[in-house]
């Protein structure tokens, strides 16, 4: 008898001890999973933030490439046409071409804004630093406007060297611009990035 309660003592300690250790065991996976399954929640949060940044940004260097065209459009528009008359250049705003430029120039400045607010801070800067120079061409052409009214060369034949280097300095900021603004949002990136590589 002594024999049949220390085989039941031992079969029940036993069943205790591999219920207890199975218990453990299913708690530690099951905490594995919980942990595994909330870093894989972060990590999701954090892609989908980022890729929504990349977006903004995107969103904003395009609105900033497109106020840069109508810019440069009205800009050439001024280059190509003969100084007006000096009645017409003695209040530009008057002017019909230059008065747009002008507005035009003021328009993209949110957008230049924008870019300095996405950033990164290398587009930024480029950004500022192409409005900048653009606004300093339409300061040229109106200087070019106001000394030479009536004038039937073009402003652009006037001032060769003013846009020629505005052309060249176009140009050369705008590869600089889409090169920063392309490496800004991951476009140098391949197109899929997986977990293992995060």
């Amino acid at each position: 008898m002594q024999n049949t309660i220390a085989v039941a003592l031992i079969t029940s300690i036993s069943t205790l001890t591999g219920g207890a250790l199975t218990g453990l065991v299913a708690v530690w996976v099951n905490r594995m999973q919980l942990n595994s399954a909330r870093f894989s929640a972060d990590l999701d949060r954090v892609e989908q933030r980022m890729s929504r940044h990349r977006e903004l940004r995107r969103d904003s260097y395009i609105e900033f490439l497109g106020h840069w065209g109508k810019v440069e459009d009205l800009l050439v528009t001024l280059w190509r046409q003969p100084s007006p008359p000096a009645e017409m250049v003695a209040s530009l705003r008057d002017y019909r071409d230059y008065s747009e430029a002008e507005n035009a120039i003021y328009e993209w400045r949110d957008a230049m804004n924008l870019v300095v607010l996405e950033g990164p801070e290398e587009v930024g800067i480029l950004a500022l630093e192409i409005y900048v120079q653009e606004a300093g061409y339409l300061a040229k052409v109106a200087e070019t406007l106001r000394a030479n009214h009536g004038s039937e060369q073009s402003i652009g034949q006037i001032d060769r060297n003013a846009r020629n280097g505005q052309n060249s300095a176009r140009y050369l900021g705008r590869g600089k611009f889409i090169n920063a603004a392309t490496k800004a949002v991951g476009g140098d990136l391949p197109s899929e990035v997986t977990r293992t590589q995060v």
